[in-house]
């Protein structure tokens, strides 16, 4: 062994082993992507609420999201707290994504994990823990 661990594939090994463990709450990638930014110094109650009112707005849809006006994401996530930062954050995270019209497996295939983190902590306001977050519960959900 070269003292390097594939992280990802440690995760899919346990992922077979033990099933999901619902670690991470949500219905699709884009609500977990969109739940590690609201997460963000609030608890997991707000954030909920503020997932709800974005559930029923646009579906989870990535598309939707995008499109929806910044005053009216701001004010869908209004309970999770900084709502116009993590409006922007969440703007610019979906931005990114578009850029490979919400394709997760071509994003995956274009570059590797280290890359793609890189390239999240370039989005305003994504730190360490919210890439990896993202990266974990919602490139690699299931």
């Amino acid at each position: 062994m070269n003292g390097k661990i594939d992280y990802y594939q440690l995760f899919q090994t346990m992922y077979r082993q033990y099933g999901p463990q619902h670690w991470w709450p949500s219905d699709s990638h884009w609500e977990t992507m969109v739940g590690a930014v609201l997460v963000q110094n609030t608890n997991w109650q707000n954030v909920d609420r503020s997932l709800a009112n974005l559930r029923s707005s646009t579906h989870f849809e990535p598309n939707n999201l995008l499109s929806l006006s910044d005053e009216a994401l701001m004010l869908a996530i209004k309970p999770s707290g900084f709502n116009n930062a993590k409006g922007r954050t969440i703007k610019g995270l979906f931005r990114f994504l578009a850029t490979v019209d919400f394709d997760l497996d071509t994003l995956n295939q274009m570059t590797t994990t280290t890359d793609l983190r890189r390239q999240l902590l370039a989005i305003k306001d994504i730190g360490p823990e919210t890439a990896d977050v993202i990266l974990l519960y919602g490139k690699f959900y299931n």
